[in-house]
């Protein structure tokens, strides 16, 4: 039997296999390949992420304000993009395309309005809009809902423009109805019926004695007082005196030739059920001018399918309200004014210069007033106005616009970012610059403007030391129809802090 040399050891047995313990959190093993390609894209990202300062703007925004949509950086981050209380209380100027987004973007405002219980009002032609933030307004109970539904005319409140207006003078009063009663002649063309001086001054004299007569007279009077000769006696028994002469000495023959011509346009306006409650006696009496000074959302649906050409007029009405309201803190310490948002939609319909808008945009800021003006194009607005909305809002936002639009605005709100790719269109184009130089660029993005999906739009945020950058609109929730229990009580409680007859 041969035996082992001394001095040699036997090999060792193989250990038995034990398969390793399970792992608690396993993890995926990943490999990088540094290559050439990799190092310069990584190069290029972190060169972008560092010279993008709106991206800068964004991070910086994180934890503050409501996010209301997503920016895509040229590094492939996705960052979310925020309204903070500096933006809603920045005039803001919004177009856009039907469909393109604008009601969602308008509908994120009034959110991130009523989560900071800021007071604001909408202004909505068609009315979609208006019942989707009734409806958040109402869930929320932060600030007590005001509704001006004028496609139910049984719950509308009413507002007489024919009251004295505390801290407004009557010469100022008379002058704002007398510039939105002559919007109901605009389309006249028959010289007999059209807005001239005389129906003017009639028009001026009238509501001037029903605002200084101690009789309560509506805009559903006005005829009365020029065709009942009884009742304007009544009611210029306790007149002002230039009022008084003008009826008793110059009222002749020939002025109520003039008085059909009033009635003519009058009586169609007051003709709708809505109208008439709202403008007369018919509803809850409120006060809109002190509307602004409350913790009130105010709500109005204008129902434009319903009322026509009427409401174009009942809009400026209550645009050049809001606007008394705001000239009437002329008085008051500015850190004591509230922060009020007025939201517009199709905001081109109340422009011109009966419309109140102008000077809503020109001293708004002044007396805390911030509007928000939606169109679906710039050049909807009337030609002198045009470089003020672009001017006084700070905050700009472009969705799908017609391409003669998008290479007038292209220049001001767009800058070269150096991150556009050049197509190859060819098989013989030479690519050996990838890049479109910033020109290219330029017009590049132009074209975009006009062909953006919807819901992608670009924000300009004016005051900065960067233009433009293109953003995701997120597209809204849909609002519950009914209220949870905890939002009726906290709705009751509103309630019962701000009495609701009359606002005084």
């Amino acid at each position: 039997m041969l035996r082992p040399r001394r001095g040699v050891r036997r090999p060792a047995r193989p250990p038995r296999f034990r398969p390793p313990p399970p792992m608690s959190h396993p993890t995926p093993l990943t490999l990088t390949f540094r290559t050439r390609q990799t190092r310069y894209w990584q190069a290029m990202a972190s060169f972008y992420r560092a010279r993008d300062r709106f991206l800068h703007e964004m991070l910086r925004r994180e934890g503050d304000g409501e996010r209301f949509g997503e920016y895509l950086a040229a590094d492939g981050s996705r960052v979310p993009c925020r309204l903070t209380g500096t933006d809603l209380r920045q005039h803001a100027l919004v177009l856009g395309a039907t469909g393109s987004g604008k009601s969602s973007l308008l509908e994120s405002m009034a959110r991130a309005l009523l989560a900071r219980a800021h007071a604001f009002a909408v202004i909505d032609p068609h009315g979609d809009l208006a019942e989707r933030i009734e409806r958040w307004a109402r869930l929320s109970g932060q600030l007590r809902v005001v509704s001006l539904d004028f496609t139910a005319a049984a719950r509308l409140p009413s507002w007489n423009p024919l009251l004295p207006m505390e801290g407004v003078d009557a010469g100022r009063q008379v002058d704002l109805l007398v510039s939105v009663l002559r919007r109901l002649y605009s389309a006249e063309r028959a010289s007999s019926w059209a807005w001239g001086v005389k129906v003017e001054e009639i028009v001026r004299m009238a509501l001037r004695a029903s605002i200084e007569s101690q009789i309560p007279v509506t805009l559903a009077d006005l005829d009365r007082v020029l065709l009942d000769v009884r009742f304007r006696n009544e009611v210029l028994a306790s007149a002002g005196e230039e009022a008084r002469q003008y009826f008793f000495t110059r009222f002749g023959a020939m002025e109520e030739m003039y008085v059909s011509a009033v009635v003519n346009k009058l009586s169609p306006f007051m003709g709708s059920a809505a109208v008439r409650r709202f403008l007369g006696n018919g509803g809850e009496p409120i006060d809109l001018l002190s509307l602004p000074d409350r913790p009130v959302a105010l709500v109005v649906n204008l129902a434009r399918g319903v009322l026509g050409s009427a409401a174009n007029v009942l809009g400026r009405l209550l645009m050049n309200a809001l606007l008394l309201s705001a000239l009437r803190r002329t008085g008051t310490v500015p850190e004591t004014r509230r922060h009020f948002a007025l939201l517009v939609d199709e905001a081109h319909s109340f422009a011109g210069a009966d419309g109140g808008l102008e000077d809503l945009l020109v001293t708004g800021r002044k007396y805390h007033f911030a509007l928000t003006m939606a169109s679906q194009g710039l050049s909807l607005f009337p030609a002198h106005l045009r470089p003020l909305l672009l001017g006084n809002t700070a905050r700009q936002f472009f969705f799908r616009l017609p391409y003669s639009e998008a290479r007038l605005l292209g220049p001001d709100i767009l800058e070269p970012l150096g991150n556009v790719g050049r197509q190859q269109v060819r098989p013989y184009d030479d690519l050996s610059d990838p890049l479109l130089d910033p020109t290219e660029e330029v017009d590049a993005r132009i074209r975009e403007i006009s062909d953006l999906p919807v819901g992608a739009c670009y924000w300009a945020l004016r005051g900065g030391k960067f233009k433009a950058r293109r953003i995701q609109v997120d597209r809204p929730e849909t609002p519950p129809r009914g209220l949870s229990e905890e939002a009726e009580a906290r709705t009751a409680a509103t309630e019962i802090l701000i009495p609701s007859s009359p606002l005084t």
